[in-house]
């Protein structure tokens, strides 16, 4: 076995570990979808400008 497979393997048996990596992992995922439409809801809906 190399390192950075008994590296993950440690990881893995860590209490919360699986349940966090893939709370993380979604919200990622979430964000790469909404993050990129909030300029475009604050300059359509909001009328900001640039400088707000």
């Amino acid at each position: 076995m190399n390192a950075v497979f008994k590296t993950f393997l440690a990881l893995i048996r860590l209490p919360g570990y699986p349940g966090i990596s893939l709370a993380m992992f979604l919200s990622g995922i979430a964000s790469s979808f909404a993050v990129p439409y909030t300029s475009l809801f604050g300059a359509t809906e909001a009328h900001m400008t640039p400088v707000r």
